[in-house]
């Protein structure tokens, strides 16, 4: 399955929040390296990681979602313009309930990236968080083109 469809998927059903609060969404351009995934995964996924950086993001500003090969990976990234993660944070933003200290305010549960993370791993890949230099956060998600292993266990 080609992963800029679900990146497609995933800006569609933000779309409303998206327009609302003026922040804008490039990339990623043309088709993506195939991956053998499930593609209802696939899609939570780029949509987790869109509704975190959408909630982070200021208004007016620009997300950025790169599709990349790195084979034998397909790397997906998602970049905000929000304030970036603290140091201590970003080994954590992943775990089930864990919310940063400037996320406190915000009334999520802590469980969408902790999402992200279990998807990726059932696929055998590995997700990331860095902040990126003049920007916001980076998170990145990488998947092989070929899974190699049991079937994932993917939940409905």
């Amino acid at each position: 399955m080609d992963l800029a469809s679900s990146v497609a998927e995933a800006q569609a059903a933000l779309a409303p929040r998206l327009e609302a609060c003026d922040v804008h969404v490039e990339g990623p351009d043309g088709a993506a390296p195939p991956v053998e995934a499930d593609r209802s995964a696939t899609v939570r996924i780029v949509t987790n990681l869109l509704d975190n950086a959408l909630k982070f993001s200021p208004d007016g500003s620009v997300i950025t979602i790169d599709v990349r090969d790195e084979d034998p990976l397909v790397a997906v990234e998602v970049c905000d313009d929000g304030p970036g993660i603290a140091a201590q944070d970003l080994d954590r933003v992943f775990e089930r309930f864990y919310k940063a200290e400037h996320s406190r305010a915000d009334d999520g549960a802590g469980l969408g990236l902790a999402i992200v993370k279990h998807l990726v791993q059932a696929h055998g890949g590995t997700v990331a968080a860095r902040n990126e230099d003049g920007r916001g956060a980076a998170m990145t998600v990488r998947l092989p083109k070929r899974f190699v292993g049991p079937e994932p266990r993917v939940p409905a």
